[in-house]
């Protein structure tokens, strides 16, 4: 009989737990899509901004540095990824908070080749895992289209990026240190 209760009760218990890791992992991940999300609509309206820009310039050139841009005191916010709680600091010196990787040619053009793609399909902004947990990072293209990438595959990508091509890559000191020098600035 006695043993049939401790039976019982490491079933329960059994039970009890894998119902908490399940609850766990719903909540994770419900995080993690809230904040992707987030990222999202930031990493957007900047490709508007950044569309903007290019369109209104006579050589139809993105900008060198962010802190180049036109910027409205609500757009500053947009240069936070919300995942990862950073404070918004002043648009005079971007590269200094921002959460975002900044990719760009020398002249603004995206005219780089890079890997055989069309310059359309050139990386603009990234927002490393750094900013997510250190699970995923997101890349917004040139034309607007943005991919999820897990971490080993994201650290490919940019390290692509840094060896095969010769983009300027703006970097804030903020990043760099929470990545451990992961991500560095290339002019």
């Amino acid at each position: 009989m006695k043993g049939a209760k401790i039976g019982v009760t490491v079933a329960l218990v059994a039970v009890a737990a894998a119902a908490g890791l399940l609850f766990m992992n719903v909540v994770e991940n419900t995080w993690l899509i809230q904040s992707r999300d987030g990222c999202l609509q930031h990493l957007n309206a900047l490709h508007v901004k950044l569309g903007t820009y290019r369109s209104s310039q006579a050589a139809s050139n993105y900008p060198f540095r962010l802190r180049d841009m036109p910027w409205g005191s609500a757009d500053a916010s947009n240069l936070v990824c919300p995942s990862s709680h950073s404070q918004v600091g002043s648009l005079s010196n971007a590269e200094e908070w921002t959460d975002y990787i900044y990719v760009v040619d020398s002249g603004g053009k995206h005219t780089t080749d890079f890997g055989g793609q069309h310059a359309m399909d050139m990386p603009q902004l990234l927002c490393p895992p750094a900013n997510h947990f250190g699970r995923s990072g997101l890349i917004l293209y040139s034309e607007g289209a943005v991919r999820s990438m897990w971490l080993d595959e994201f650290d490919r990508f940019v390290e692509s990026i840094y060896v095969d091509t010769n983009l300027a890559i703006h970097v804030s000191a903020a990043l760099t240190r929470r990545s451990k020098g992961r991500y560095k600035s290339r002019p």
